[in-house]
């Protein structure tokens, strides 16, 4: 007798590089039977309890589930969320750094702002039930996937703070995609001037704080 097959349609079991389909029904034709593609993702900040899961999330062009690892990779990824390059450095290290030890930490990380300025997050951690089965994730292997090349690098975990419950992971899914990948969000257009100040009064109040919590822990 083989060993057990490992029951995928329970999120405890899930591990890095694991993908899902899970078919759109939705009011939009748009997307109406097409496939989002959930993936586990290398990350560190899955709170260390199996209910949250941090993944990656890409949608077929068309109604059929990808087959291999190839197909995989051809899908876009779904953009989870955005900050400005202007904050770039703007970590959330109270008491335990200063801005410039920010920027020294991390003078070694790429950055790729497009022509808005933004940097883009891919990460989306669902919370999830433990106890329940999800037969609508279609378990479709493990694949070494390639990681999004312009993804905004680690520099505070507290950016990555999308969380999303598992049953509402469609629609939340597509909103984001309408949102950032085609752009339709007011950060394109009417209200860009507004992120960019707002980036700038969060950056001078992150480098004051940390700054003097920096100093009233340590001096």
């Amino acid at each position: 007798m083989g060993s057990e097959q490992i029951n995928k349609s329970k999120v405890k079991n899930w591990q890095v590089g694991d993908a899902f389909a899970i078919k759109i029904n939705h009011t939009n034709q748009i997307y109406d039977g097409r496939y989002l593609i959930i993936i586990k993702g290398n990350y560190d900040w899955n709170y260390d309890f199996p209910r949250f899961q941090t993944c990656l999330l890409k949608i077929t062009k068309d109604k059929i589930i990808p087959k291999n690892i190839d197909e995989i990779n051809n899908l876009e990824f779904i953009k989870t969320g955005f900050v400005h390059y202007i904050e770039r450095y703007s970590s959330r290290s109270i008491g335990m750094e200063t801005y410039a030890m920010v920027v020294e930490r991390c003078k070694d990380l790429k950055f790729y702002p497009d022509e808005y300025n933004y940097l883009y997050m891919y990460d989306l951690t669902l919370m999830a039930d433990c106890r329940k089965n999800y037969d609508n994730f279609i378990y479709l292997g493990n694949f070494d996937i390639k990681y999004p090349e312009d993804e905004f690098p680690p520099v505070c975990i507290t950016y990555r703070k999308s969380i999303v419950k598992i049953e509402d992971i469609i629609n939340d899914a597509i909103n984001r995609y309408e949102n950032y990948n085609l752009r339709k969000s007011k950060i394109y257009n009417e209200e860009r001037e507004i992120v960019e100040e707002r980036a700038k009064m969060f950056l001078k109040i992150h480098q004051e704080v940390l700054d003097d919590t920096y100093e009233k822990e340590y001096y």
